[in-house]
């Protein structure tokens, strides 16, 4: 793979790369449906089903992906990925019908799938030794600051009344694309493919491998259902449920959104130093509770008259929430990238990309049919409740996990004193 030094210098061209997919993302990624239904005239039903068609064929190409990830390299298919995400966000700025908004959703759907994977399995490589979680912090941190950003210059540049706005933005957002592409390029000497070892040649080898690591198919499901609960539920389901049942402005879930993201680009750094040697898994169990308690503020903020204090309530929900992305999101995909073999990285990092699929996908669908259905209240409390159970089950991995895989192992191979969150 080269020297140390070869290694720093690809990851600081990786920051360079995810920075821009991240600005570009911000400008146009929370105005897709808008964009759909208001500029282009689709209805908001059709539209809200060319999204859902989006995740649901990433879904199935994901585990494709992961494959093609261990078979050809991870940056070979970064750059695919990321080639056919420039291409789809440059025709999706000349979209004029359902036709067309299906046929340029499925570049979409491949080019997204094609992208975290090969991404994170470049970070697993690059990271120091012992700096994995310090890695994946850092990349969430440029993710949240680059939309961020990119969300505030949208704000004033898109106009319903002027399509050509939207269609800069796409335009902008695709060059930004074909940025990090050219990035992606330098990176194939670095991020090729990794053959299996000639001790494991008793293996039976790919997703069949996979599928024996039980640490693996224990995580994965428990983690699967604090991301539905969790991460699932946001930009669908509290969104309907502070506008439609609180009755809270855009506007002012806008700022309360805005909380969410400043939060987590204020506390990641200072989080990470506080998880460093302690148990990932009670880290990630602690993660499941904070955004319990989310949700545990938004129903309370039904009790309250005031639309300005619920406002309040829900942005300091949303703070709140992104304090658990602090701590779920560096954790979870060290922790998977240190179960995983090299040679099956991708395959991995496949299934943690088709666990938040599958979250984007069935959360959504939870919370239209509970809160269409006038069931808010018990949306809301079944979400807190969930991620209690998700956090309940995360917790009884840690004991089939070494100290090294819980994050618990010090340079030098000692073990570090696990500071008590939830137990397992």
């Amino acid at each position: 793979m080269g020297g140390g030094g070869t290694s720093q210098a690809a990851l600081r061209r990786l920051w360079v790369g995810v920075s821009l997919s991240s600005l570009g993302q911000g400008l146009t990624l929370p105005y897709l449906l808008v964009y759909l239904h208001t500029v282009r005239g689709l209805t908001t039903a059709m539209a809200g089903l060319v999204i859902a068609y989006i995740a649901a064929l990433g879904l199935l190409v994901t585990p494709i992906v992961g494959w093609a990830v261990d078979r050809f390299g991870p940056g070979r298919i970064l750059t695919m990925g990321l080639s056919a995400e420039a291409i789809a966000v440059l025709l999706l700025s000349q979209v004029h019908g359902i036709e067309s908004a299906f046929f340029i959703a499925t570049f979409m759907a491949f080019g997204g799938s094609s992208v975290w994977p090969p991404q994170s399995a470049l970070l697993a490589r690059l990271a120091p030794a012992g700096g994995r979680q310090r890695v994946f912090a850092f990349q969430f941190l440029l993710l949240n600051l680059g939309m961020g950003i990119g969300g505030l210059i949208a704000s004033v540049i898109a106009d319903v009344h002027r399509p050509s706005s939207f269609v800069f933005l796409y335009i902008i957002n695709s060059l930004a694309y074909v940025g990090y592409a050219l990035v992606s390029v330098t990176m194939w000497r670095i991020g090729g493919p990794v053959p299996k070892p000639a001790e494991d040649d008793r293996q039976v080898g790919g997703y069949r491998e996979v599928a024996r690591d039980r640490v693996l198919w224990r995580l994965a499901p428990a983690a699967l259902i604090v991301l539905i609960c969790g991460y699932g539920q946001l930009e669908v389901g509290f969104t309907a449920y502070a506008t439609t049942v609180l009755q809270v402005s855009p506007r002012l879930m806008g700022v309360a959104w805005a909380a969410n993201t400043f939060t987590i680009v204020l506390a990641q750094l200072f989080m990470l130093r506080f998880i460093q040697g302690r148990s990932r898994v009670r880290v990630m169990s602690t993660a499941g509770l904070v955004w319990a308690s989310c949700w545990v503020l938004a129903a309370t903020a039904g009790w309250v008259s005031s639309t300005l204090v619920v406002a309040a309530i829900l942005m300091v929900a949303l703070a709140v929430f992104g304090v658990g992305e602090t701590l779920w999101s560096p954790t979870m995909p060290a922790l998977l990238n240190d179960l995983a073999p090299e040679h099956l990285r991708g395959r991995y990092n496949a299934i943690l990309a088709a666990n938040w699929t599958t979250a984007a996908t069935i959360g959504p669908l939870i919370s239209g049919l509970l809160i269409g259905g006038g069931l808010a209240t018990w949306w809301v409390w079944g979400m807190a409740a969930g991620c209690g159970l998700g956090a309940l089950a995360i917790s009884r991995v840690r004991h089939v996990l070494t100290p090294a895989q819980d994050g618990r192992s010090l340079p030098g191979g000692a073990v570090a004193p696990v500071a008590g969150s939830v137990g397992g």
